[in-house]
């Protein structure tokens, strides 16, 4: 989600809020990975001899005293789990799940804490070095917007409703522009932003005609004549966009959109030239 993605969804958040959000990427781990965080946290062996019935439980007879029968080591059966993920050969990213809020990743999640905290406590730091390395794995949080700005975060709610400007010439004489004198727009900007922001020009055309002496123009957009007029960050004034609109019909409308929604103010003028 970028900036202007989360100010839209939240309106109402501030700029300390904003900074706070956090979100969280998952993605699961490689039988290949596993095995290097198995080896880091030196539960590789352990694993494997668990799952080979060297740590089996011997049976104890009357005098307590171990006798040839054995019952299953309790993490036994994980550890085979395990042991069999390790030695398959798949290629891409998924065969260990401890995604949080998925169901196999929290049941992965709860079968390792049952490890730390019960069925292997005399290796309790190996498996809580090894859970905190798959969770980290597997939930990446970051906050995306830890360093911007309430300038950033004001030009991204601008983004939201950008106003339109409108300009039409000859205001009063339709007559006027038959003359097809130079003309273009000039753009003024009263409201300075501390950053470079654009306005961008669209323009309509069309001839007019007297209907029971009342006159009535049909316009139609000149996609030939349009402009996008950058304006620098703090400047105050008067502006040229530079589109002649010499060639176009009889009447023209122009529309101006502010990217950062500023105030402007746009018309159409006589050049001279």
């Amino acid at each position: 989600m970028n900036l202007n993605q989360y100010v839209a969804e939240n309106p109402l958040k501030n700029l300390v809020d904003i900074q706070a959000y956090a979100e969280t990427a998952t993605r699961m781990i490689s039988n290949k990975t596993m095995g290097l965080y198995l080896r880091g946290t030196a539960m590789y062996l352990i694993v494997h001899e668990i799952a080979a019935g060297k740590l089996d439980i011997a049976v104890l007879d009357d005098m307590q005293k171990p006798t040839s029968a054995f019952t299953n080591h309790p993490a036994k059966e994980l550890c085979l789990l395990i042991v069999n993920s390790l030695a398959g050969s798949t290629t891409d990213n998924d065969d260990f799940n401890f995604i949080r809020g998925n169901s196999i990743g929290d049941a992965i999640i709860a079968d390792t804490e049952n490890l730390r905290d019960n069925t292997l406590v005399e290796f309790k730091p190996r498996v809580a070095a090894l859970l905190n390395k798959c969770l980290a794995h597997c939930n990446i949080t970051s906050q995306p917007f830890l360093t911007v700005t309430q300038a950033d975060v004001d030009a991204a709610k601008a983004r939201l409703n950008p106003s339109t400007e409108e300009a039409t010439y000859p205001s009063d004489d339709y007559i006027l522009n038959k003359h097809r004198v130079n003309t273009s727009i000039e753009i003024t900007i009263t409201e300075p932003l501390p950053f470079t922001d654009t306005i961008s020009f669209t323009c309509q055309s069309g001839n007019t005609e007297v209907v029971n002496e009342v006159p009535e123009t049909s316009y139609s957009t000149n996609l030939t004549t349009r402009a996008i007029i950058p304006v620098p960050a703090n400047f105050v004034g008067s502006l040229d966009t530079g589109i002649s609109l010499k060639s176009l019909k009889t009447k023209v409308k122009a529309f101006g959109a502010s990217k950062y929604n500023r105030n402007f103010s746009a018309k159409i003028y006589n050049t001279g030239s």
